[in-house]
């Protein structure tokens, strides 16, 4: 399967002070509203501007790529956790916030009752794209049509909670739930109305970003889980299937991905460790996405893994988490991933040894550039520019037909 874009990007953006948390404190509902809605309208004014794609929101309505979905569900509650205390130790983004001390837990949702889809959780957010594509167009519906079909939601993995969750917290005794099987039924048929929702609103393309799919990728975690008597490999399973049935039956015209990576953080203590070749064959086979953006820069996956002509591969050709610009770039058609000797600013580039049709392969940094809203590791906006032009660039020189 082609690609829907060869030059990708996973979604978010660096926030401009307007559209931080602390700058809209103090704001009555209009006015956060109007501060959004202009925030948004600069960010995919200027993507189009200078020909990037997907489009997207940059998640400026979010504090971090989690903070959305959960809290419109019904069945939910948002309850403090505290990291010592309710949180496995052995999860790296745990561990690392853990071991900096900025803040001793987080809020998390929690089923406190059945969980039920009981309205449209992601309409503020697509109605305010829309709104800023119909300024952009000028009343031209067909430019307006165009762009919307260039644009990427992204929304938080199912298992995002559950995962970083103690074994049997995802919810209360009072709940009804006992199992992962019943907590995961009622989650995923939550997802599967959203999906439709979302494509009836006019949204064709939808990203699920799990980064947390990755752990089983880690020894370090996978040996925890064995001391808490959980089998790893049944784990997975769980979450695997979750991940296909939230997405089955989905309308013809959406196309489905699902970004996983090690993490977005500088400090190695906060990241995921190891190779993909643990999850590999499972991730292809058993979820049902049309598309994968993978973290290149820890990953050597056996060829026959990703053959499968029915998915697209969106492979990492820069990285989100410095201002570096290293990068990786396709040459040979049908064959290995290899790099060519200089990118367009010179660098040299690290060799990658993993193989695909070309047929099946787009490029983008390997995570997003703001994945909670003071995020901003490559340094500036300016440079997170610099990277999407970089990758588009090297896009339209491999497949310059």
């Amino acid at each position: 399967m082609a690609p829907k874009f060869r030059a990708e990007h996973i979604g978010s953006l660096i926030r401009p002070t307007s559209a931080l948390a602390s700058s809209l404190q103090g704001l009555d509902v209009k006015q956060r509203s109007e501060r959004l809605d202009a925030a948004v309208l600069h960010i995919l004014q200027t993507q189009v501007d200078m020909g990037i794609t997907p489009l997207t929101n940059g998640e400026y309505p979010r504090v971090n790529f989690f903070s959305a979905f959960f809290d419109k569900l019904k069945g939910f509650e948002a309850r403090f956790v505290s990291l010592t205390g309710g949180f496995r130790p052995e999860i790296p983004v745990i561990r690392g916030a853990a071991a900096s001390g900025l803040f001793k837990g987080m809020p998390c949702p929690i089923a406190t009752g059945k969980i039920e889809w009981t309205r449209f959780a992601f309409e503020e957010e697509w109605m305010q794209i829309r709104r800023a594509i119909a300024s952009i167009t000028e009343g031209n519906v067909e430019r307006e049509n165009e762009l919307l079909g260039r644009v990427k939601l992204t929304i938080p993995s199912l298992i995002v909670h559950h995962i970083r969750l103690k074994r049997g917290t995802a919810w209360t005794v009072g709940s009804g739930y006992t199992s992962d099987v019943e907590f995961f039924a009622d989650l995923t048929a939550a997802y599967r109305q959203e999906l439709q929702a979302l494509y009836h609103a006019g949204c064709s393309y939808v990203q699920i970003d799990d980064p947390d799919l990755t752990y089983f990728c880690d020894e370090s975690f996978l040996s925890a889980l064995r001391e808490d008597g959980i089998d790893p490999d049944v784990l997975l399973s769980t979450y695997l299937q979750a991940h296909s049935n939230a997405i089955k039956d989905r309308p013809k015209g959406l196309v489905m991905g699902i970004h996983l990576c090690r993490g977005n953080f500088t400090d190695d203590l906060w990241l995921t460790k190891g190779g993909y070749e643990n999850i590999a064959r499972r991730l292809f086979t058993e979820t049902g996405y049309d598309a994968f953006s993978l973290n290149t820069s820890c990953m050597s996956l056996p060829c026959s893994c990703a053959m499968n002509t029915a998915v697209s591969i969106i492979l990492s050709s820069s990285t989100s988490r410095s201002s570096s610009s290293g990068c990786f770039v396709l040459t040979k058609p049908n064959t290995t991933v290899f790099p060519f000797g200089r990118n367009l600013s010179g660098s040299r580039l690290p060799a990658l040894s993993v193989s695909y049709s070309r047929k099946q392969i787009a490029v983008s940094p390997q995570c997003g550039f703001a994945s909670a809203e003071h995020k901003k590791a490559v340094g500036n906006e300016e440079r997170m520019w610099e990277k999407l032009c970089l990758v588009r660039a090297l896009a339209e020189r491999i497949w310059s037909s």
